[in-house]
This record gives structure tokens, C-alpha cells and sequence, in this order.
């Protein structure tokens, strides 16, 4: 299965309906999903993703975003420290 990597900067591009790139990211996105068969990220980009999103959105749209991403059959999530992750969702 081919697998592609996806960075804080795809996923806030994505994200930002008025960032300069969204338009480009998005079909980017629509192409991925027909091409690879998995998106590839870590905990660690996401962690950077939602501290960045943190900063325009509530936390209602940031959790949102968040229970999307996360209940993706195409999301392969790879973790630095799944314990620490644990953790950190027991605090959210």
C-alpha cells in the first residue's frame, strides 16, 4: 500500500479555508485519497497542528477537527510516545 507523509503545513493549509493555499492543498487532498492509500502523520505534527489551529478556532472546532482526523479510515497515526499521548487525551 503507498502511503504518503502529511506535515503541520498541509494540514493547516487544509484546514484554513482563507489561507493562501487551501484551494491548491485541498485538491491536493482529493488527489491523495485516490492515489495512496494511506496519510501518513505523526503525534507530534498534530500536536503542532492543533496549537496552531488553537490560535483562530474555539476549542469546540479545534475537538471537531480533531474527532474527523482522528475517525479516518485513511489517518495512519504513528506515535513518539503512545503512553504520553494517552495521557494528553485524558486532559482534553
Amino acid at each position: 500500500m503507498r502511503r504518503l507523509f502529511i506535515d503541520t503545513s498541509a494540514w493547516i493549509a487544509r484546514s484554513f479555508t482563507d489561507e493562501l493555499h487551501h484551494e491548491a492543498v485541498a485538491a491536493s487532498f482529493r488527489m491523495a485519497a485516490a492515489d495512496y492509500g494511506a496519510l501518513v502523520t505523526t503525534d507530534m505534527v498534530l500536536a503542532e497542528t492543533q496549537i496552531l489551529l488553537r490560535v483562530s478556532w474555539s476549542v469546540l472546532k479545534v475537538n471537531q477537527w480533531w474527532r474527523r482526523l482522528l475517525a479516518s479510515p485513511r489517518l495512519e497515526l504513528r506515535f513518539t510516545d503512545r503512553r504520553r499521548w494517552d495521557q494528553a487525551w485524558e486532559l482534553l
